[in-house]
């Protein structure tokens, strides 16, 4: 069990064409071949040009301008991926970055923990959620809306102020302070899906 995250107002629509994420595994044969075409590529944390199953085929694409014309990696170091890349914004690391995730916990009481910077940035690295308010600011179009919280501390605080419960305990004060929080007289909930199903056509585990 965990928490919802939900995002604070304005919410931004989901993403179309042409911002879709792709994740196939066939993605740089499907360039090279045609079915897919590219006017910007951009890669996070990413290395496919190593860890992809045709490293040659995934360079050979990334290294050709008629299939992937513009290139944007964002990593915390050089991989032979960003090395073929026509800019790298140098990402800063999840020790000097913000965030907050509520993930399904070991003794099954949902709890909204955060992270947040132990070190100081290096160089002229930004944590990727800056470098998103910080574009979407730049290119403007209506986007930055959607992005108006000035610092990626400040977005994490206003989602911390929709969880039930949080707020009264200190909101972001109390998550920088202790790391996470729970509802004080929560109790584990066993065998939920022996209750209650699973989400399918059956109920059953398919």
């Amino acid at each position: 069990r965990s928490y919802q995250l939900a995002e604070p107002e304005p919410k931004p629509t989901e993403p179309g064409p042409p911002l879709e994420p792709v994740r196939s595994s066939r993605l740089f044969a499907d360039l090279q071949e045609g079915k897919l075409r590219s006017k910007v590529f951009m890669t996070f944390l990413a290395n496919p040009a190593y860890l992809y199953p045709e490293p040659q085929l995934t360079a050979k694409v990334l290294s050709d301008p008629s299939m992937v014309p513009f290139h944007v990696a964002i990593d915390s170091y050089v991989t032979e991926t960003s090395a073929l890349a026509d800019i790298i914004l140098p990402s800063a690391t999840y020790l000097e970055s913000w965030d907050i995730q509520s993930t399904p916990s070991c003794d099954l009481v949902p709890r909204v923990s955060i992270m947040q910077p132990v070190v100081g940035r290096q160089g002229e690295s930004l944590p990727f959620h800056d470098m998103s308010i910080e574009l979407a600011r730049r290119i403007g179009g209506g986007m930055e809306r959607y992005f108006d919280f000035g610092s990626m501390e400040a977005y994490v605080s206003a989602i911390a102020s929709q969880v039930p419960g949080l707020t009264q305990a200190g909101g972001i004060g109390y998550l920088k302070e202790n790391g996470y929080w729970s509802e004080p007289n929560a109790r584990p909930t066993y065998r939920i899906y022996e209750k209650g199903g699973f989400s399918t056509p059956s109920g059953k585990f398919e």
